[in-house]
């Protein structure tokens, strides 16, 4: 199970919601870009890194804005 958030620029971390699996996360992740974004953002790739406390930080195309899952 995971905690998903939306972490902006000003290292503020929103929550967004649940997820049970990698599959939820990204569904997540899809929900609250297309509510958030601007209408042309293109979700191009992700890339996905580990932290060593386990959290798992995702980067869609944004240099200063991240979607975090966090184990709980």
């Amino acid at each position: 199970m995971y905690k998903v958030y939306f972490e902006n620029r000003f290292n503020e971390r929103i929550f967004l919601g649940e997820a049970k699996s990698e599959e939820e996360i990204y569904q997540v992740i899809k929900n609250d870009i297309s509510v958030r974004a601007q209408p042309n953002f293109k979700w191009y790739y992700t890339r996905v890194r580990t932290t060593e406390s386990g959290e798992k930080i995702y980067d869609v195309g944004s240099h200063t804005e991240f979607y975090i899952a966090m184990p709980c």
